[in-house]
């Protein structure tokens, strides 16, 4: 991912893209190897030195290789947001999402977007972080299964920099997935440690593990995870 930023006066533009591929090694998974993709802007004003506002908008696609699974859509988000008030800064934002799918996904479907952060810092070194939010999906358990989900998600985060180049962080997770077309839910729990060491101005070497466990409404679907993780961030 990668995104950009302008401040104008009081107001800021924030230009941003992603992009992910998925490659599966069973072979019953092949139709759902592919890529997402998204690209959108967020423009903002400070209302006040301490609350500013802004309006977002994303395009996203996901392609597979499996016929009749392809998406795509659009979010529109509007929120505000806080600089640090105190031992405090947040964001909350509201909005809608659309996604329309192929032959075996359905028509469109359109959905509410909600969600949240709160950061809490009570030394300079220790930061909390508290997130909700909820969106729409595609779930493609298998090529027949294909359908429109919506995800509700919670986590609580603890950041450390315990040196100037070194930080730690934890996060714990709840996400539940509610299936629209046969009205299930999944259920997953999940834990993340990593560390970062930046070594050269703004650019970080990070490592992180991260261990996921789903319930299934179907047994067959339940599974546990386990992901470890190398790359470099660089902030501009």
């Amino acid at each position: 991912s990668v995104s950009v930023e302008k401040k104008l006066g009081r107001g800021f533009v924030d230009v941003f893209a992603s992009g992910q591929a998925l490659q599966y090694d069973g072979i019953s998974t092949l139709g759902l190897n592919g890529q997402s993709y998204g690209i959108g802007a967020r423009g903002g004003y400070w209302i006040s030195p301490q609350i500013y506002s802004f309006v977002e908008t994303e395009l996203l696609w996901h392609q597979y290789s499996g016929k009749g699974l392809d998406t795509h859509g659009y979010r529109v988000l509007t929120g505000l947001g806080t600089d640090q008030l105190g031992l405090f800064r947040g964001q909350v934002y509201v909005g809608f999402q659309s996604q329309s799918g192929a032959t075996l996904i359905g028509k469109s479907q359109l959905s509410p977007v909600v969600g949240g952060q709160l950061y809490y810092y009570p030394t300079a070194y220790l930061t909390f972080i508290a997130q909700v939010d909820q969106d729409l999906g595609v779930a493609t358990p298998a090529v027949v299964g294909a359908q429109y989900v919506t995800s509700t998600r919670a986590s609580l985060a603890a950041q450390y920099a315990f040196s100037p180049y070194w930080s730690a962080i934890s996060r714990f997770g709840y996400v539940n997935t509610r299936f629209q077309s046969d009205k299930t839910h999944d259920q997953a729990w999940f834990s993340k440690v990593g560390l970062s060491y930046t070594f050269w101005r703004n650019v970080a070497l990070t490592a992180d593990y991260q261990h996921t466990s789903v319930i299934s409404h179907s047994s067959a679907s339940s599974y546990r995870q386990n992901i470890y993780t190398i790359g470099m961030n660089y902030r501009y």
